[in-house]
């Protein structure tokens, strides 16, 4: 029973590992779409749970840089526009 119980967690642990990895290469390569398909990671109660709600703010302030970056970069194209 022990084996299985073991057996088990561990191929789960193994699973939301790689799930939070996958997750981590697409923000590594700025691809910061919502997908419902990582969310599940937020409710687990152990560290990969905790990683992953880490991860998501950590791409919800990447997604709200962008926005002000690219806001910022609409205002520069503006200004220069209305120099010439």
């Amino acid at each position: 029973a022990a084996f299985i119980s073991a057996f088990y967690f561990g191929g789960r642990v193994s699973k939301n590992i790689g799930t939070v990895t996958e997750l981590l290469s697409k923000t590594s390569e700025l691809d910061l779409r919502d997908d419902s398909k990582y969310r599940n990671l937020a409710v687990y109660k152990d560290e990969i749970g905790q990683m992953a709600k880490e991860l998501f703010k950590m791409r919800e302030n990447l997604a709200q840089m962008v926005k002000s970056i690219q806001g910022t970069s609409r205002e520069a194209a503006n200004i220069s526009q209305d120099l010439y």
